[in-house]
């Protein structure tokens, strides 16, 4: 409800596009704005969505296939490997969806909270 009530004041603005950004537990909210059909883009600076997914959402899998645009991972070395080149992330966009996944690993970095 507050998401469709910030676009709503937004698009009276004549803003009718939006992106979103979040890092680390933040790329849950940017993979779930993104389903919405504002949203044009999302990225996620050390994603750490996989197990918050498979506890709301019950599976990653089918919270990705809802996404409707474009999406940048920024991976930690130490990020889960479903937000890793090859992982699930990928599986998932290029196989079911028309849309990009674009990942940039920085395997030299790590998060120092195990959060994912």
């Amino acid at each position: 409800a507050v998401v469709s009530t910030q676009t709503t004041f937004f698009s009276r603005l004549h803003f009718d596009v939006f992106f979103s950004f979040g890092t680390c537990w933040g790329s849950y909210p940017v993979i779930n704005l993104c389903s919405r059909p504002e949203f044009k883009a999302g990225v996620s600076l050390h994603p750490s969505h996989s197990k918050i997914c498979a506890v709301i959402d019950g599976s990653e899998e089918e919270t990705l296939k809802r996404i409707g645009c474009n999406q940048l991972y920024l991976s930690a070395g130490n990020d889960h490997e479903n937000c890793q080149p090859g992982g699930l992330g990928e599986q998932v966009k290029i196989i079911l969806l028309h849309h990009n996944l674009i990942i940039y690993p920085f395997p030299m970095s790590a998060c120092i909270v195990h959060c994912s």
